[in-house]
């Protein structure tokens, strides 16, 4: 009978024990769900920001690539002939100058 009894206090014990490991586990993952919303929060927001970074990115390529093409397409006049804007390129710089200034690049 005493032998019976220490074997039921053996798995009392036991069962005690893995309760309290069920517990603790519960508790971490509840935890690390909590993370992963938290993170999965972040994610989004910053998926959010890169469409805008993106979107400006687009814009700046657009802009870059029409000032591009005027320096091609001065370059090529050059290239052909001279500038016929006047006067070694005192005022035609200006106006061309003008034509992009304040742009967002």
């Amino acid at each position: 009978m005493l032998d019976r009894l220490r074997s039921l206090q053996a798995i009392h014990t036991g069962a005690a024990t893995a309760k309290v490991d069920l517990e603790e586990m519960e508790r971490q993952t509840e935890k690390m769900e909590a993370e992963i919303g938290e993170w999965r929060s972040a994610l989004e927001k910053v998926e959010g920001l890169m469409v805008g970074v993106e979107e400006g990115i687009r814009g700046n390529v657009e802009v870059v690539g029409g000032l591009v093409r005027g320096v091609e397409e001065r370059l090529a006049s050059l290239a052909a002939g001279g500038n016929q804007e006047g006067g070694g390129g005192g005022g035609g710089e200006s106006a061309e100058k003008g034509r992009w200034w304040g742009r967002k690049v």
